[in-house]
């Protein structure tokens, strides 16, 4: 079939911040290809709320058969982007953040940080200057608040505009002010989906000279309230949370899921005295994994310096009806309601928002 004309192109260059794990046909490199950006995009897109639904075919295609279930617009790369690169010896709270990705110190192949990914979005002659202008915003969304590849949602894979960069710290809140605001963002209490809205939160915080510190600084902040041993008296959700599993591997009862559940599932425990781990998810098989609302951005600034941006885009961690499931080698199988708030998560946002330099976007 032959490429239909195409009358206005637009280069966009990125620019690698922290590694960034994709697998390739042989999963032995890291690749990056046009599909796996054009994925993330149209996530984004979505991410706007309703209006996004609504207008996502037209942005991004549909599955339909007709002509018009095809984008509007191609991705190309001036070159085949792959990386035999990996990381060794990797400790946390690295470690903790690209858990998965990096497993007993080891990671998979990743693209390196400063790596420069030269894209160029070629539009049809029917796109609309609307349908452009969306496409452009899921960029820039990407590049303030998410990332690409594995544990993306956790700051790794994080790109940005590899010719605009902020030139401080203010200059990056004062654009993700402006970015938030220019959304139609509905102030319902709770998003149906992953996306923008009333309760959603930005916070962001100064985070070094290097990827490294800047992700250090913020898993070591998660880790230090998720453990009961060194939350702090003003985040009560990690003992509770360890109390209500170690009651159920006791006596093989609870009411609802821990807290911290409210992070994403699967949310597993071991207990090193007993050597018992409960295993916790969603307890149709369908519905048993839940990706975080909690998305961690590393940003690159014009100074030198790096800034950590915290999205939280709270959503129903489950389908209605649906209950989570908890399970042990030792007890059995039970299944139990759905945490009752988002406190564990809001309370890590405001901990974070507290530290010295950090600054919320007001939404």
């Amino acid at each position: 079939m032959a490429e239909p004309v195409l009358e206005f192109a637009q280069d966009i260059d990125l620019k690698v911040v922290t590694p960034l794990f994709l697998g390739s046909a042989t999963q032995s490199k890291a690749e990056l290809r046009p599909p796996s950006i054009k994925g993330v995009m149209r996530f984004w897109h979505r991410a706007t709320g309703p209006e996004g639904l609504e207008t996502e075919a037209a942005l991004f295609g549909s599955s339909g058969k007709a002509a018009s279930g095809q984008a509007p617009f191609l991705i190309r790369m001036d070159t085949a982007m792959l990386s035999g690169q990996t990381l060794d010896h990797v400790k946390a709270p690295l470690a903790y953040l690209g858990y998965g990705a990096i497993n007993k110190g080891q990671s998979r192949p990743f693209i390196p940080p400063g790596t420069d990914i030269k894209l160029k979005l070629v539009f049809k002659p029917s796109a609309s200057s609307d349908v452009k202008d969306g496409v452009l915003r899921s960029l820039r969304l990407m590049n303030y608040f998410g990332g690409l590849g594995a544990r993306s949602r956790r700051g790794w894979g994080s790109v940005v505009f590899a010719d605009d960069l902020p030139t401080d710290f203010d200059d990056l809140v004062s654009r993700l002010q402006d970015e938030v605001a220019a959304l139609n963002i509905p102030q319902s209490r709770e998003a149906r989906y992953t996306s923008f809205s009333g309760e959603s939160r930005v916070v962001t915080l100064p985070a070094g000279k290097s990827w490294e510190e800047a992700l250090s600084t913020v898993g070591q902040q998660m880790m230090m309230l998720r453990n009961p041993k060194t939350s702090p008296p003003d985040y009560p959700w990690a003992i509770r949370d360890v109390r209500m599993v170690s009651g159920y591997v006791k006596n093989g009862a609870a009411e609802q899921a821990p807290y911290r559940a409210m992070f994403g599932l699967p949310h597993n425990y071991f207990f090193g005295t007993t050597k018992d781990k409960v295993n916790i998810e969603g307890a149709n098989k369908d519905f048993s994994r839940r990706a975080s609302p909690l998305f961690i951005h590393v940003h690159l600034l014009q100074n030198g310096q790096y800034a950590v941006v915290l999205t939280f885009l709270p959503a129903p961690l489950l389908p209605a009806g649906q209950k989570i499931s908890m399970g042990t080698q030792k007890q059995r199988t039970i299944t139990v309601s759905l945490p009752t708030s988002w406190g564990a998560v809001e309370g890590f946002l405001d901990h974070i928002a507290g530290q010295p330099g950090a600054k919320e976007v007001l939404i």
